[in-house]
């Protein structure tokens, strides 16, 4: 069986984790996802979520 020996490290610091979690949310929130699909649209209005033209906006509580 493989074992990995190789240490763990803790790439980024707390605060760039802060900055990467408000960046994600920022991005589903205010600038959106484009989907080029109508069927794919019609899934996300239906569970709630808002869509306009090609671009549906995320709830972070929604992912």
């Amino acid at each position: 069986m493989f074992i990995n020996k190789m240490p763990r490290y803790d790439i980024l610091s707390t605060d760039a984790m802060a900055t990467l979690d408000k960046g994600w949310k920022r991005l589903l929130t205010e600038i959106g996802i484009e989907f080029m699909k109508p069927e794919a649209l019609d899934l996300f209005r239906k569970a709630g979520q808002r869509v306009e033209d090609n671009t549906v906006f995320l709830d972070p509580e929604f992912v």
